[in-house]
């Protein structure tokens, strides 16, 4: 072949490779095998995903308020019965971070289906803008068709695995009683129609129902750490009616309801106090050891099996069970007047920097002896009954009342006193009385009273 044949043959080469390459090259808006992300939205301003799987007899939908607090609400595509529970708001953010980042290998086959039963999302920004994405229901080599609007292309499966195996079911709190804890501050308990109520007023706890009295603190922060405790050991989402029988809600065993209160700020800087609250229902154990028992919390709840120790199957609705055997819940030094009245006259104390004084009929006051003023406001504060009682013991007559105020005259407690049929010191303090074993305090002596009056 001659020079110029061999340059000719050469050039006509190189212009037909040329021209195939621009034949067959891909456009230069999206190169071939180039991915994109599959969601081009911002996760943090998702309000709801609702999620239909075909696979479930119910469709779910992650759902944010207004505290960017999540739940997942079920509902049942036969009877349209929903429950709600919250959910670990951490593992929502996670998969909708995987949803905007995850990106989608374009495909040109047009022919492409998802399938019969594609896993269809639909989510909600706050502006009310939608997007909605769809899943095929079979995985071919680890990855899957996914569909966003007009865009088709292949996904990892991982992505679809996320939110069907076990999705936003498993993402759910496992906290029984989000209102028990620190913040607590009242709790009602209702068994065999006999209800009780304790509510905590600053640091102590108080009986409300079905009488008033000061509340073993001891007992009232030992139900709380109880009820705290409790944790979700499995949702029953689809329940037979075999199920509910065994479960027993609709006859519990107790029904407990939980408060705390929650101060949130309002736009004009005042802060507004709201009470939160929980309905506990105690259904019958789940198993045989009675570690486990049936439940569910509020009207709107799945069917729960939750952790008992025992602890909760046990509280009592017994007021006694809960009113401090001691008299008083104020402390002797907190004191700063006390006045005595019996049958035969009366008698004032006022406490100062020196220490206590008579207070005598013309407005005037002289030195008094602290030991037996001391010793009676020990006794109401510290010394335990040997028997507490709603119902007025037998034979008891009352002789007197004691009156404690505080150091601006304000009254704190009204402790009428006396003795029952078997001549047993006896104190009352409102509804509830008090029997003691040993004489009674000096300063309730008559004699005492007398001088005064």
């Amino acid at each position: 072949m001659s020079r110029t044949a061999l340059v000719v043959s050469i050039v006509a080469a190189i212009t037909l490779s040329i021209v195939a390459w621009l034949t067959i090259r891909p456009s230069a808006s999206q190169p071939a095998g180039r991915t994109t992300p599959l969601l081009q939205i911002d996760p943090a301003r998702v309000v709801r995903v609702d999620i239909d799987d075909p696979d479930q007899p119910f469709m779910q939908s992650l759902v944010r308020d207004a505290s960017r607090a999540w739940s997942l609400r079920l509902a049942r595509r036969d009877t349209g019965e929903t429950t709600v529970w919250p959910i670990i708001a951490p593992r929502i953010r996670t998969a909708l971070r995987a949803l905007a980042q995850r990106d989608v290998q374009p495909i040109t086959d047009t022919n492409a289906t998802l399938g019969d039963a594609p896993l269809r999302m639909t989510l909600t920004l706050a502006s009310g803008a939608t997007t909605q994405l769809a899943i095929a229901s079979q995985a071919v080599g680890g990855q899957r068709l996914a569909r966003v609007g007009d865009r088709i292309g292949l996904i990892a499966d991982e992505l679809h695995q996320l939110f069907t195996q076990p999705g936003p079911r498993g993402w759910r709190s496992r906290v029984a009683l989000a209102s028990a804890g620190a913040e607590t501050s009242g709790v009602t308990i209702e068994r065999d129609s006999v209800r009780v109520e304790l509510r905590r007023m600053q640091s102590h706890w108080r009986l409300v129902s079905p009488v008033t009295a000061p509340a073993l603190d001891a007992m009232a922060r030992s139900i709380v750490t109880e009820l705290a405790k409790a944790q979700v050991e499995s949702f029953e989402d689809d329940p037979s009616s075999e199920d509910l029988a065994v479960a027993r809600l609709d006859a519990p065993s107790a029904v407990i309801r939980v408060e705390r209160d929650v101060r949130e700020p309002n736009t004009d800087g005042s802060v507004a106090s709201r009470v939160v609250a929980s309905v506990l229902t105690l259904g019958a154990p789940a198993d045989l050891a009675g570690r486990t028992r049936f439940a569910r919390v509020d009207n709107d709840s799945p069917l729960l099996i939750i952790t008992d120790n025992g602890a909760l199957g046990a509280l009592s609705a017994d007021p006694l069970r809960y009113i401090s055997r001691s008299a008083a819940s104020r402390q002797p030094e907190n004191v700063g007047m006390v006045l005595v009245k019996n049958e035969r006259g009366q008698a004032g104390f006022r406490r100062d920097a020196s220490g206590w004084s008579h207070l005598e009929p013309d407005g005037g006051a002289t030195p008094a002896d602290s030991a037996p003023i001391d010793d009676f406001l020990t006794f109401l504060s510290g010394r335990l009954a040997r028997s507490v009682s709603i119902a007025t013991p037998d034979g008891f007559h009352a002789q007197g009342q004691a009156t404690l105020f505080n150091f601006a005259d304000g009254p704190l407690e009204i402790v009428e006193f006396g003795f029952d049929g078997a001549g047993s010191l006896t104190l009352r303090t409102g509804d509830i009385y008090r029997a003691y074993d040993g004489p009674a305090p000096a300063l309730l002596s008559a004699d005492r009273a007398q001088d005064q009056q």
